[in-house]
């Protein structure tokens, strides 16, 4: 595994542990967190690690004070499934050579 795939898969492995925590404590996603991990969910579709990795790390954090956030709707299954789908497209285009690795 070489040091970018090192970190892809942290990032993923940090968004599916927030999901997990939420999960754990039996509660829907605040509109904070379904914020951050619907715009980390895009980012990772989208390949941009390092922009998902900050809105994964935000969506620990407690909202600014003066933040206002549409009521979105977000399940941890759907963001899950989001991921999933994204990780799957990745491996369908990867190259011969990505794919040895």
């Amino acid at each position: 595994m070489d040091g970018d795939e090192a970190y892809r898969s942290g990032v993923e492995a940090r968004f599916e542990a927030v999901l997990r925590q939420v999960e754990a404590a039996k509660r829907e996603l605040t509109a904070w967190e379904a914020q951050c991990l619907l715009l980390a969910a895009k980012s990772i579709a989208t390949g941009d690690w390092l922009l998902a990795d900050q809105h994964v790390g935000w969506s620990k954090d407690r909202p600014p004070a003066r933040h206002r956030a549409p009521p979105i709707l977000a399940t941890v299954e759907g963001l899950r499934s989001a991921v999933e789908m994204s990780r799957r497209l990745r491996e369908m285009r990867a190259t011969p050579a990505e794919k040895a690795r």
